[in-house]
């Protein structure tokens, strides 16, 4: 017979003993098994670094496609597990192999199914392979549970910040932790994520992979990293207390919880309230962008761009900078002069969140070691979704009162006397303060409910402080047109 020759390797590098076959050993023996059959290789076909629990091979694909098409008349493997060790996948695979007429033969099992003996035998060692690749997962979980709880880091990139020990536990890295501390410091201060990403190549502090330059992604990533909170975890396997810690749940929390202020390009362009300002007619956020009067004379103003992702703005906006801004920096400042006479002291029950939020993640953190979901039927049953689901709820919604807690603090610590040093802060200073007291401030189109001629700035705009906003599209999600009713904008009353 002409039979296709086929070898499977799951993992070349470095492998060696009595369970490695080798490709070219694989190729030898089934050569000398042929020669002493009477039977030829049609082609061969080689799948290195596939695992045999994957039924979607391009080696093997090929050769039972030419036995299709009537090239050959079946295939031969060194050994059964080289064709595949799930009994499904094993199955349908000789199924393909039968219907187009063709024979499988192992040279190992001495198997050939083209009897109902050969048929049992490879329905039987597939059993048995797929038993014993059960078998290595289970030993790898182990070996992975292990691990974690000796507090040892199972990736193979070691996080920035920190270096192996000798018993390959984590330990912060003399000079590049503190850079890491500063970059976290500097993210729950406002930073973007850009300028975060200059500050460590500014360090000279490279990525886990080697990388001089870091990108937004490769910052993000280390923001969210709970290895700094002293965790070490593969999968749903963690240890809380697995190393020293970088950094406290609170900065932790902190840096994954602010929002950032863009700093703008530079000068021409660059409007004070981007990011903040909004068009009532759809409340989308407004554009700053340079104009021109009709004498040529260049102006900033902002502007609704009517056609969005969710559908066409009915009502756009256009006010000129010179106008709004003054405007709202002068309710910043009646703002500012309020909140003078409140208590610095009353955070809102600040240290009783932290501490609830702490119990509450612990919870959650329980739910995920792999013993409550034994308890409750396993990872897949409905009590132990149900349980993780409304943990994670509790998380949440924790988290997102300690936010509320924390920005009423830091309302209160504004200056009273916030206009004589106005002019000497930076742009991005003066984003950053209107951003921590408004959410957003609404402006409607100069001409509304069918009258015409100018509306004073005042009665046109509406500014909401900071945790009483109405929903609004977020940056990379489409939103929907909402229209803010047209009654009577008034500003906010300082606290």
């Amino acid at each position: 017979m002409k039979l296709e020759g086929y070898i499977r390797v799951s993992r070349v590098g470095g492998r060696s003993g009595d369970s490695f076959i080798s490709p070219g050993e694989q190729r030898e023996r089934i050569k000398a098994w042929a020669r002493s059959q009477g039977h030829s290789i049609a082609k061969w076909h080689e799948d290195l670094d596939q695992p045999g629990s994957k039924a979607d091979r391009p080696g093997l694909t090929a050769a039972i496609e030419r036995i299709e098409a009537g090239k050959s008349e079946g295939l031969v493997v060194a050994r059964l597990d080289r064709f595949g060790r799930s009994v499904q996948d094993s199955a349908n695979l000789l199924a393909r192999i039968r219907e187009a007429g063709g024979v499988l033969c192992t040279v190992g099992e001495g198997i050939d199914t083209s009897g109902y003996m050969g048929k049992f035998l490879a329905d039987l060692f597939a059993a048995l392979g797929e038993l014993e690749l059960a078998r290595i997962r289970e030993n790898w979980n182990a070996a992975r549970r292990s691990a974690v709880a000796r507090g040892i880091h199972v990736s193979g990139r070691v996080p920035s910040g920190y270096r192996r020990g000798e018993d390959r536990v984590l330990e912060p890295d003399p000079q590049a932790a503190p850079i890491i501390r500063e970059l976290f410091e500097r993210r729950a201060a406002g930073q973007s994520w850009t300028q975060l990403a200059r500050f460590l190549e500014e360090r000279e502090l490279v990525t886990p992979w080697g990388n001089e330059h870091w990108t937004v992604a490769s910052v993000r990533s280390v923001i969210a990293n709970r290895v700094y909170l002293g965790e070490a975890r593969a999968g749903s396997i963690v240890n809380p207390e697995a190393h020293e810690p970088l950094v406290g749940l609170a900065e932790w929390n902190a840096a994954n919880t602010a929002r950032g202020v863009h700093p703008g390009r530079s000068g021409r362009g660059t409007g004070l309230l981007s990011g903040v300002l909004r068009c009532a007619g759809c409340s989308y956020a407004m554009k700053a962008s340079m104009g021109k009067t009709r004498h040529g004379k260049r102006f900033l103003e902002y502007r609704c761009k009517p056609d969005k992702a969710a559908g066409r703005c009915p009502a756009p906006a256009a006010v000129k900078a010179s106008v709004i801004e003054p405007f709202v920096v002068e309710r910043l400042f009646e703002f500012a002069a309020g909140a003078k006479g409140r208590s610095i002291e009353d955070d809102g029950g600040e240290a009783e969140l932290a501490q609830a939020l702490a119990e509450a993640e612990a919870e959650l953190e329980s739910a995920l070691d792999g013993r409550l979901a034994d308890a409750l039927g396993g990872p897949q049953s409905d009590a132990f979704l149900r349980t993780v689901e409304k943990r994670h709820r509790a998380v949440e919604a924790l988290r997102e009162r300690l936010r509320d807690s924390e920005g009423t603090r830091q309302r209160l610590d504004l200056e009273a006397d916030l206009g004589s040093v106005w002019e000497d802060l930076t742009l991005e200073d003066r984003r950053r303060l209107l951003h921590s007291a408004f959410d957003s401030v609404f402006v409607w189109r100069t001409s509304k409910d069918g009258r015409n001629g100018k509306i004073p700035i005042a009665e046109r705009t509406r500014l909401f402080l900071a945790g009483e906003g109405p929903p609004v599209p977020s940056r990379g999600r489409r939103g929907t047109i909402r229209t803010l009713p047209l009654d009577r904008p008034a500003a906010p009353k300082a606290p």
